[in-house]
């Protein structure tokens, strides 16, 4: 589910997105998809909460859904 080939620095973006990648991985790691499922679409419609608040940039912002979200991602939204 994860894209590991994916670089990205998580220590800079807001704690909330941290902590729902972290739940990210987590669920990847069990391999619980209806939950993993469920937290992305929390990351999601967090982080394009903060592209419109001018807290996380519209490349962070699709960084972030190629890495969790691969093909899943509905990005043009932004």
């Amino acid at each position: 589910m994860i894209d590991n080939e994916i670089m990205l620095d998580i220590s800079k973006l807001p704690q909330l997105l941290i902590d729902c990648i972290k739940k990210l991985e987590y669920y990847d790691k069990i391999n619980d998809e209806d939950m993993y499922i469920a937290t992305l679409e929390v990351l999601e419609t967090t982080a394009k909460s903060y592209v419109l608040e001018n807290k996380l940039s519209k490349k962070e912002y699709k960084i972030i859904l190629k890495k969790f979200a691969g093909e899943l991602s509905n990005e043009s939204d932004i």
